[in-house]
């Protein structure tokens, strides 16, 4: 299964080509799949069985939309958590794309997203809340500096009267 998203032995013209014929590959490896399920276990075994679920894998946009929960996630821990000095975060394209990079691969998918937030995001922001350096109201802005390979933190004007309160 793996041979058949990374391309085997050989050129692979890369990962275009493969969310290009996703379906056809997400057939073959259930049809695979579900061949060594059957080989593997006995078939009284597989009676008890009501449903194989084999998983599709996912496009660059399916893991857009997992990064962007999460991220919506770190945002609603901020605002539980800081009463007198909330403020918003916003990630740019290249911010969402290095943290993409960051937390996810072919074979696992995004089984390493959240690790890559917390470490890339999450840390650097809450030293900024332990230092007093965001305030009620602050827009921080997050970009990805490719000269550092780092993600880059910048504070942008206040909203005046700004509240987050839950009703």
């Amino acid at each position: 299964m793996n041979e058949m998203l990374s391309g085997g032995i050989g050129f692979v013209s890369g990962i275009k080509q493969i969310e290009e014929n996703l379906a056809s590959i997400d057939q073959q490896i259930y049809r695979m799949a579900l061949g060594v399920v059957k080989r593997k276990f006995s078939p009284e075994f597989m009676n008890r069985i009501d449903r194989v679920v084999v998983f599709r894998t996912l496009t660059h946009q399916h893991l857009r939309q997992v990064l962007d929960l999460e991220l919506n996630e770190v945002q609603n821990r901020i605002i539980a958590s800081q009463s007198d000095r909330q403020f918003i975060f916003r990630c740019t394209n290249a911010t969402k794309d290095f943290l993409l990079k960051e937390g996810t691969d072919l074979k696992y998918g995004a089984r390493h997203l959240k690790r890559a937030i917390e470490r890339h995001l999450v840390y650097p922001l809450s030293n900024l809340i332990a230092t007093g350096q965001t305030g009620l109201g602050d827009i921080i802005k997050i970009d990805f500096d490719e000269s550092k390979e780092k993600l880059k933190f910048s504070k942008e004007k206040a909203i005046p009267s700004f509240s987050m309160e839950r009703k």
